[in-house]
């Protein structure tokens, strides 16, 4: 199981991610993972939303082979940043990151499942 797919499976059962909270849970490296993709996925999601809210924000989310590649600039601070998400991770950005509208507003289109 991927780290996103833990990450998914996590959620749907209700699990906070919070290493203080559940130690031994995370002696698993497949937990591990998860942990560390949901503290990186969201450390995303927080720079686009401060961005956002300082009007410094340039995003650009473009199709990425099997994925996303998503390039945040923040003219405040010189600061570019490309993250290259799989197709899973893209939607979990747009979706539980808090910034969809701003993902979407700037080119991320998830495929139909159609």
């Amino acid at each position: 199981m991927s780290a996103i797919e833990k990450l998914e499976a996590l959620r749907q059962e209700g699990i906070a991610l919070s290493r203080n909270r559940n130690f031994e849970f995370f002696e698993e490296p497949e937990n591990r993972a998860a942990l560390s993709l949901s503290r990186y996925l969201r450390a995303l999601a927080a720079e686009i939303a401060a961005g956002a809210a300082t009007e410094s924000l340039r995003l650009q989310v473009r199709p990425d082979g099997a994925g996303w590649s998503v390039r945040v600039e923040r003219t405040d601070l010189s600061v570019r940043h490309v993250a290259r998400l799989s197709a899973a991770e893209a939607r979990w950005l747009a979706d539980e990151g808090g910034v969809g509208e701003l993902v979407r507003r700037a080119g991320y289109r998830p495929k139909s499942s159609a």
